[in-house]
């Protein structure tokens, strides 16, 4: 299945967004949710848990905001976003592991795919053609 280019960028940030969201909101919901069982596991009093909350969104919020600009900053000084940038790197390192003899399950574990079939799509997408294609033409 091919999803058209802005699309799948328009879907990567809505999934970033919930992750993000999720991320930041769950210590509220279980928090409410189970707070007695908080308070006594963690010895707190209500305005303990409150101000553990209150500081957990505030350096929740501090390490959300400067994300854009750096991505900014980074996606001018490199000429590619920073996941784009990733990619490629993660395919260097793994043409240089095929070059040298490794099997394509150990290199895709060195470069951080769980599995041999995720690892080749993802080599087949930003090379051009699969791992053992390009290991015969190299």
């Amino acid at each position: 299945m091919h999803i058209p280019h802005t699309l799948q960028r328009i879907l990567m940030m809505g999934c970033l967004i919930v992750a993000g969201e999720t991320i930041y909101s769950l210590p509220f919901h279980v928090a409410r949710f189970f707070r007695p069982t908080f308070l006594l596991a963690f010895d707190f009093t209500n305005t303990q848990l409150g101000v553990v909350q209150a500081t957990y969104g505030v350096i929740a919020m501090l390490a959300y905001f400067p994300g854009g600009p750096l991505a900014d900053r980074f996606s001018a000084l490199v000429g590619m976003p920073p996941l784009t940038y990733l990619a490629a790197w993660r395919m260097q390192l793994a043409k240089r592991a095929l070059r040298r003899g490794r099997t394509i399950a150990q290199v895709a574990g060195e470069v951080g795919y769980d599995s041999e079939a995720a690892f080749s799509r993802a080599f087949k997408r930003e090379v051009g053609c699969a791992p053992t294609i390009w290991r015969q033409q190299a």
